[in-house]
């Protein structure tokens, strides 16, 4: 179906315990969107951070969707104010990301 896609967003699969590898796997041949951030499991609970000190591997999601010839865009999706706020965070976050 031409009107059906599926929006990949990684580090919500880690944080729900779902291998976003494996998920993308299954997700491939319909995924028109993705949004990117990063986390890390801290004992019993996932913490969000900084792009790129997670594990969530920006850098595999993105040769992962360019190898399968996503055009699509990349929302990078910066829900981390009470660590820093988005006005210095979020630029450090495209910094990164172009380097991906």
């Amino acid at each position: 179906n031409p009107h059906f896609g599926v929006l990949y967003e990684p580090s919500n699969l880690w944080g729900i315990k779902v291998d976003f590898r494996e998920a993308f796997e299954v997700m491939k041949d319909h995924i028109v969107h993705c949004h990117l951030k990063d986390g890390a499991w801290e004992g019993d609970a996932y913490q969000r951070c900084h792009l790129g000190e997670g594990e969530v591997d920006a850098s595999w999601v993105v040769e992962s969707l360019e190898g399968i010839g996503y055009e699509g865009d990349y929302a990078l999706e910066y829900e981390i104010a009470d660590i820093e706020p988005m006005e210095t965070g979020l630029a450090k976050w495209v910094e990164y990301f172009l380097k991906v």
